[in-house]
């Protein structure tokens, strides 16, 4: 018999054998012994099991199938029994029958070399032909790749292989790669477990851009932005990418172009963010505001590819976002022309690229106190004043405020630094902490400070007195209390409510106009005291923590001081200019300094504007040292005695250095001479009156005569005459100055003792007034020839006043008379 079969085979099919004769042939399994003693019936016997089957062969040498079908798996001969029962030798080949699939593959994978972008071992690439190798079980003759249920292909495994090797092709998308494994029999494995695996072809692009803003510590921020903020611009991908290098953004801020630099967004992740940090210099315009173009995001030498290793395409959105302003540009002060009028003898121009809301116009001296700046409003300039609102065209643009740093001439446990005052002492409300003014506010006026800083320890007040005799926190009369991060009124001690939270760039105000107390912050007010006053009132502080503080503390009175224009939003650059330009000065020859500040903070510090000015301050009195009159030590009433009165001036001024005076001093209402003295620029004068001879009567100083007479002789250096306008033209003290009632006429005898008297009598005289003793003596003579009789000191017992209204003078001898 002859198998022709000798390949592996399931037993689901069929064997093909030949037979040299007609017969019967039987396939059977190895573990069945066919011998000698083997019968036909044997066999067939065996093919009613499962491991032996049989055909019959009706011709000779002719391949015929026999079936496999239901066979056991294992190793299989072919033996013939012909026609007459002779059973032949088993073939010479065998056949396998081999119903066992194979296991599936395992550790599929996607070779490195095929695996792209930033992992080569994350099955994600931008390659379509692939190579995919697995581990096999040995017997495995070939082995089918999938792709869901679509067939990739197969390839045949060498014999006794552990593993295979496939190239693909797959399209660009996600696939989910399996593997299935056949042997020699055809035998099919089950499935492998799928391999997933992301064909990635697309080209990263930008989607969208946003630009937005952040203060420096990376806060939020839709406000103006300032030097230091930060811009910050967000690319949104379309895919998730990997940053290599520094790529850059380049943003148009007003007309400029600015480079934000990368800071995030390399982490897998589908955003690139940018930050470009504020400098000084920089602005917006409302036409232009921050733009960025299609090219404006660049490589530098690096790379922005996805995780699939595709570079992007770096085209970007052209963006415009003018809702974020940013003034980081400080004005400008410029001068012009020539211009007849102007304080600084030309005409300024101001710019400010970000607008003029919160816009200051500053102009500073070195001695505030003798400065008078105001704002002349004409036809011609367009500017108008109502108070201390000023007017353009028509339009309120700003307000006027005039102060100065005030002096204090009580301080105690506070050190003062420019305009800063800080507690040093100990802490409580005690006398340190307390400072008072040396110049008050007789009329309008007010004083403002900030506080120094948010301290959940600071306490502190400041406020309006008439007095310094209470030095804590009870005296001052009218108090902004300022705690923690609170503000609250107190009046003499006594809460008058509780008004809400405050920040250190809060400016409060208490002023007085008329007899009407207010409290202001930032300008507005937010109380009115029912205590009404037309007091003079002091600047008055109390503080009860040791390093508490209030800065830019300020007084205004008397339309003095420093001058302060504070801008609105319906400010333009033609009104900023026309009110700078009106402004003029009258004071003391000192340095004006111009400066602005716009509504972020930015000066133009490198270009303030100065000018030296004229003394046009007229001298008047000092306001601290009151004139003074020095009554002589025997009373000032007497011939020869002297009335001295000493008049102290602001500053050294010329005039009166000598000369008679007969209309200041007045006896009994009659002016008297007096003599002026002094040195030519120095600041005191003094005007002495001598009592003469027959002048009698209440000694008095006319003050509008003396006023009159300063007027008309005392000038200053600049030629400035002498004027007086405070107290209402009252000059502090004259009207109060005790002087003496004069006696400088001599009393007369109306009565004496004459005629014949005893020897033992006195001698009497009545005067004219009433007299008292003096010194000297009194010289009793002879009528005849003079001889002295007798000396007595008009001290002496012997000698004695009386009578009537003390008119009578008697002179008691030591001895009788002679006849």
């Amino acid at each position: 018999a002859t198998l022709n079969t000798t390949v592996a085979t399931k037993n689901t099919g069929n064997i093909s054998v030949q037979s040299s004769e007609t017969g019967t042939a039987y396939l059977v399994h190895s573990s069945i012994t066919v011998d000698a003693n083997t019968t036909q019936a044997n066999l067939d016997a065996f093919a009613l099991a499962d491991k032996v089957n049989k055909v019959t062969i009706a011709t000779v040498d002719t391949a015929t199938d026999l079936a496999a079908t239901d066979l056991v798996d294992g190793e299989y001969k072919v033996y013939t029994v012909d026609i007459a029962g002779n059973i032949s030798t088993a073939s010479a080949g065998t056949v396998t029958i081999d119903t066992t699939a194979p296991t599936a593959p395992t550790a599929l994978n996607l070779i490195t070399a095929n695996d792209t972008g930033s992992s080569d071992s994350d099955n994600i690439t931008n390659k379509t032909t692939l190579t995919i190798e697995g581990t096999i079980q040995t017997g495995t003759t070939s082995v089918e790749l999938f792709s869901g249920s679509t067939s990739l292909g197969t390839v045949i495994v060498a014999m006794g292989a552990t593993s295979f090797s496939k190239e693909i092709t797959l399209t660009a998308t996600a696939h989910a790669i399996t593997a299935k494994a056949s042997d020699a029999a055809g035998n099919v494995s089950l499935a492998s477990s799928a391999l997933a695996i992301t064909v990635d072809t697309a080209t990263p692009t930008v989607s969208t851009v946003v630009i937005s803003a952040t203060d420096s510590s990376d806060t939020a921020k839709t406000s103006t932005l300032v030097a230091g903020d930060k811009i910050v611009v967000t690319a949104t991908m379309s895919e998730a990418i990997l940053v290599t290098g520094m790529p850059t953004y380049t943003i148009n801020i007003g007309g400029d172009n600015k480079v934000a630099t990368y800071v995030s967004g390399s982490s897998s992740g589908n955003t690139l963010v940018f930050t470009y940090t504020v400098a000084t210099g920089d602005t917006t315009d409302a036409t232009t505001g921050i733009t960025a173009t299609t090219n404006a995001l660049l490589l530098n030498s690096g790379t922005i590819k996805d995780i699939a290793d595709n570079a992007a395409t770096v085209t970007t959105p052209a963006e415009s976002t003018n809702t974020i302003i940013v003034d980081a540009k400080a004005p400008t002060l410029v001068e012009g022309a020539e211009a007849s009028g102007s304080l600084f003898g030309k005409t300024i121009t101001i710019t400010e690229d970000g607008g003029y809301k919160d816009f200051n116009v500053n102009f500073t001296v070195t001695n505030a106190k003798e400065a008078t700046f105001s704002v002349t409003g004409t036809d011609a300039n367009k500017v108008t004043i109502s108070d201390s609102t000023v007017s353009y065209n028509g339009t309120a643009v700003g307000v006027i405020v005039k102060a100065i740093t005030p002096d204090f001439s009580e301080i105690s446990g506070l050190t003062i630094d420019g305009n800063t005052l800080t507690k040093t002492g100990t802490n409580g409300w005690n006398d340190d902490g307390n400072g008072f003014s040396a110049t008050g506010i007789s009329n309008d006026g007010f004083v403002s400070a900030q506080a120094g800083e948010i301290d959940a320890h600071s306490y502190r007040m400041f406020g309006l007195s008439a007095n310094n005799d209470i030095v804590s926190y009870e005296g001052i009369d009218y108090a902004i209390y300022i705690v923690i991060d609170s503000i609250h009124i107190y009046e003499n001690g006594s809460k008058k409510g509780d008004y809400g939270s405050f920040t250190t760039d809060d400016v409060f105000s208490v002023q007085r106009i008329g007899d009407t107390i207010s409290y202001l912050k930032n300008g507005v007010q937010f109380y009115e005291s029912l205590n009404k006053t037309t007091d003079t009132l002091y600047f008055d502080t109390a503080f009860y923590t040791v390093g508490s503080s209030i800065t830019n503390v300020k007084m205004g009175y008397d339309d003095i001081g420093d001058l302060e224009i504070t801008f609105n939003a319906d400010a333009t650059q033609d009104a900023v200019n026309a009110v700078t330009n009106a402004v003029t000065y009258t004071g003391s020859a000192q340095t004006v300094t111009l400066s602005v500040t716009d509504e972020q903070g930015l000066s133009n510090t490198t270009s303030n504007l100065t000018v030296d000015t004229p003394d046009t301050l007229a001298p008047t009195l000092n306001a601290l040292t009151a004139p003074t009159v020095t009554i002589d030590a025997n009373g000032g009433n007497s011939i020869g005695d002297t009335i001295v009165l000493t008049i102290t001036f602001d500053g050294n001024v010329n005039g009166l250095t000598s000369g008679v005076n007969s209309t200041v001093f007045t006896v009994a209402g009659t002016s008297v001479s007096a003599t002026w003295s002094g040195t030519n620029d120095t600041a005191t004068r003094t005007l002495t009156y001598t009592v003469a001879s027959g002048q009698n009567g209440q000694a008095a100083i006319n003050e509008t005569a003396l006023k009159a007479a300063l007027v008309a002789s005392i000038k200053d250096a600049a030629d400035n005459a002498f004027t007086y306008t405070v107290n209402d033209g009252s000059i502090a003290n004259i009207d109060g100055i005790a002087l003496p009632v004069i006696d400088a006429i001599l009393p007369t005898i109306t009565l004496t003792t004459t005629g014949q008297i005893a020897s033992s009598s006195d001698l009497v005289a009545t005067f004219s007034e009433a007299i008292v003793k003096g010194t000297g003596d009194i010289v009793i003579k002879e009528s005849s020839d003079g001889t002295v009789f007798e000396t007595l000191s008009i001290l002496g017992n012997n000698i004695t006043i009386g009578g009537v209204d003390n008119r009578t003078l008697t002179i008691n001898p030591s001895a009788d008379l002679e006849p």
